[in-house]
């Protein structure tokens, strides 16, 4: 179960993923296109972040526990995705997923 302590340190760790050096390295090597949505989206990441901590944290760690299995599967496919580094459209494709998953925090 969630936890008020634990939730927003589990999320800014994630985003935090989102801008290690290798994977800027890795991101660097692809298309300007591809370039661009990582950053676009990973901004998005922060920013709905940034938002969730500004709203109740009870009333969001109550709507997260419906969202769990998506929220679970968000994240995982993420870390698998940062740690292989095989497929630039993945990593990109998985954080649109896991900023969908705090978009529906935002509006559930």
């Amino acid at each position: 179960m969630f936890t008020t302590n634990n939730l927003m340190l589990e999320l800014r760790a994630k985003e935090k993923k989102l801008y290690l050096p290798e994977v800027e390295r890795f991101i660097k090597t692809q298309s300007n296109e591809v370039k661009q949505n990582f950053v676009n989206q990973r901004k998005e990441v922060g920013k709905k972040l940034h938002n969730i901590e500004m709203q109740e944290l009870e009333e969001i760690l109550k709507r997260l526990e419906s969202l769990k299995p998506e929220y679970d599967k968000a994240f995982k496919d993420l870390d698998r995705e940062i740690q292989s580094l095989n497929n630039a459209v993945k990593i990109v494709s998985s954080i649109n997923a896991v900023t969908r998953v705090l978009a529906k925090l935002l509006i559930f």
